[in-house]
């Protein structure tokens, strides 16, 4: 019977344990954004609020590392002193669609492609080849 009963709290626990973690990842959100301009968007409040976990959703198989990328990514803004930025699309060479960062000073080419996977629009971190 002490058997019966440790058996039926653990199958219990171990159910209960498989909910919450379901729960957990069909809570969270879809990574990008419904339309390339969408994803600009988001990416410019990112970047304006310096929000790394808001700027981490907006890529495509995130890399292992994503946290420290980036925490070191908005660094590195400050560090150049890159304030007020806008966020604008544009055609790269490959015939891919970019994001263009830039603020009143200076522009340069954020290094990712923006492209469609699964019916949302993401940057991904690898060049197209």
């Amino acid at each position: 019977m002490r058997r019966k009963v440790v058996l039926l709290v653990s199958i219990t626990v171990i159910a209960g344990w498989v909910l919450a973690l379901a729960v957990m990842i069909s809570g969270a959100p879809e990574p990008g954004a419904a339309s390339p301009e969408a994803l600009a968007s988001a990416l410019e409040a990112a970047l304006d609020s310096r929000d790394a976990d808001a700027l981490g959703g907006l890529f495509d198989h995130a890399p292992a590392d994503l946290d420290r990328f980036t925490a070191a990514y908005l660094a590195e803004l400050d560090a150049v002193g890159l304030h007020d930025v806008s966020v604008s699309l544009r055609t790269g060479a490959t015939g891919r669609q970019q994001v263009v960062v830039s603020d009143a000073d200076r522009v340069f080419a954020f290094a990712c492609n923006v492209v469609e996977h699964d019916g949302r629009w993401v940057l991904s971190p690898t060049p197209a080849l």
